[in-house]
C-alpha cells in the first residue's frame, strides 16, 4: 500500500512524482500556491529567530558595559532603534539610540546621562541655595538688629515682622520705611524746618523733599545724624498702624473687618435683627426707588457709582436703630451718604406705597 502524503499548508492530499533516478519524491505541498507560503513563513520564522538572537545580544552588551549603572528594559529592533535603559540609582527610565553599545573603535562612547539623577542633583542644588540665602538673611537680620540696638534702642525690635493680616513676613524695605517716616515727622515735630535740616545735614532741600515723600532713601550716616536731632526716645514707632500690615491692601482689608466686626456688635446691641435683609431684596420691595429722593436706583451701574442703590436705616443705628425690615430703606449710594445719620420722618418725604 502506497504511503499518502498531506500539504502542510492546506491539508490536501499530494500527488508523488518519479525523478529521473527512479525514486519518488516524498512532496510537502501540494502547490506552487502553497510552497510560496510556506516558505514565507519559514523565512519569518527564520527572521524572528534571528531578531531574538540580536535582541538577546544586545542586552547582553548593554548590560556588560553599563553594568551597576543602566539595565536594558526595551526598545530593541535594529542598530539605529531609540531603546529604553533603566537607571539602578533612581528608578528612572531613559530613552537613547542603540548605538551605545558600539566599541569606542568604531564609534565614540556615547555617555548615558539619567534625567532623574539630574532632577534630584537639581533639588539638592536648589535646597543648598535655599539654605545658603536664609543664613544670609539672618546675618542680615543679626546686623540690623545690631544697628537698631545702637541707634533706636528696644523700641525697633517690638515692631511686628509677620502681617497682621495675611501672615506674611514685612518686607524690610517697609520697615524701614516706617522708620524713616517715624524719623522725620519726629523732627518736624520738634520744630526743624526743612531748610534747616538740610543746611544741617550739609544736603539740597530737594533730596529732604524726596526722602518724606518716599521717592528716595536717605544713607545710613544722614540717618544717624537726624537721629541726633530727635531729643526724645521714639514712642511711636510701635504704635503705627502701618508697621502691622505687609500692604496698604491688608490694612484696608484688615479696617474693613473692625468696621464689618463693629457694626455687628451695634446691630446685635440695639436689639431685635432680621438677618435675612439683602440689597435684592430690598430692592423688589421698594420698587427701586430711593426712599430720599424719589428717583429710581440704578442697578446695572457700578457698585460705587453715585446712583447705585444700598441700604439705608430710618432710624440710623447710631441712634438705636433696628436691622429689621421696618427700618430699613432702598437709597442711593450719594443719597445715603449726604444723609449720614440724620433721620428723615416726615412723610413727605416718603414715596407712597413703599413705606409697609
Amino acid at each position: 500500500m502506497k504511503k499518502k502524503y498531506y500539504c502542510v499548508v492546506c491539508g490536501n492530499q499530494c500527488e508523488r512524482k518519479q525523478m529521473p533516478s527512479g525514486k519518488w519524491t516524498k512532496p510537502k505541498t501540494c502547490s506552487d500556491e502553497c510552497l510560496s507560503k510556506l516558505l514565507s513563513q519559514q523565512a519569518k520564522e527564520q527572521m524572528s529567530k534571528t531578531k531574538d538572537r540580536f535582541k538577546q545580544e544586545f542586552e547582553r552588551k548593554f548590560n556588560d558595559k553599563y553594568a551597576g549603572r543602566f539595565v536594558y528594559v526595551g526598545g530593541y529592533e535594529w542598530s539605529e532603534s531609540i531603546i529604553t535603559c533603566k537607571c539602578l540609582i533612581c528608578g528612572h527610565e531613559e530613552t537613547i539610540t542603540a548605538q551605545c553599545v558600539r566599541n569606542k573603535t568604531t564609534a565614540r562612547d556615547i555617555v548615558i546621562n539619567c534625567g532623574g539623577c539630574r532632577e534630584i542633583e537639581r533639588e539638592a542644588n536648589e535646597e543648598v541655595q535655599k539654605r545658603i540665602i536664609e543664613e544670609q538673611k539672618r546675618e542680615k537680620e543679626k546686623e540690623r538688629t545690631k544697628r537698631a540696638e545702637k541707634y533706636w534702642g528696644k523700641r525697633l525690635l517690638e515692631m511686628p515682622k509677620c502681617c497682621a493680616e495675611c501672615g506674611k513676613e514685612i518686607n524690610n524695605n517697609k520697615r524701614d520705611r516706617i522708620i524713616i517716616e517715624t524719623t522725620l515727622r519726629e523732627i518736624d515735630k520738634n520744630g526743624i524746618t526743612t531748610s534747616d535740616l538740610a543746611n544741617h545735614l550739609n544736603v539740597s532741600t530737594t533730596s529732604v523733599y524726596r526722602w518724606k515723600e518716599g521717592r528716595v532713601k536717605p544713607k545710613q550716616i544722614y540717618m544717624d545724624a537726624m537721629r541726633e536731632l530727635i531729643r526724645e526716645p521714639i514712642e511711636e514707632i510701635t504704635n503705627d498702624k502701618k508697621s502691622k500690615y505687609c500692604s496698604d491692601k491688608c490694612q484696608r482689608r484688615a479696617e474693613n473687618k473692625r468696621h464689618a466686626d463693629h457694626r455687628q456688635k451695634v446691630i446685635r446691641a440695639n436689639g431685635k435683627a432680621e438677618w435675612d435683609i439683602t440689597l435684592k431684596k430690598l430692592v423688589t420691595r421698594d420698587k427701586q426707588v430711593c426712599y430720599i429722593c424719589g428717583r429710581k436706583v440704578n442697578m446695572r451701574a457700578h457698585y460705587n457709582a453715585d446712583d447705585y442703590g444700598s441700604i439705608d436705616y430710618v432710624i440710623p443705628l447710631s441712634k438705636g436703630g433696628t436691622h429689621t425690615w421696618n427700618n430699613v430703606r432702598l437709597a442711593h449710594r450719594k443719597c445715603n451718604y449726604e444723609k449720614r445719620d440724620k433721620m428723615i420722618l416726615s412723610p413727605a418725604h416718603f414715596i407712597s406705597g413703599v413705606v409697609s
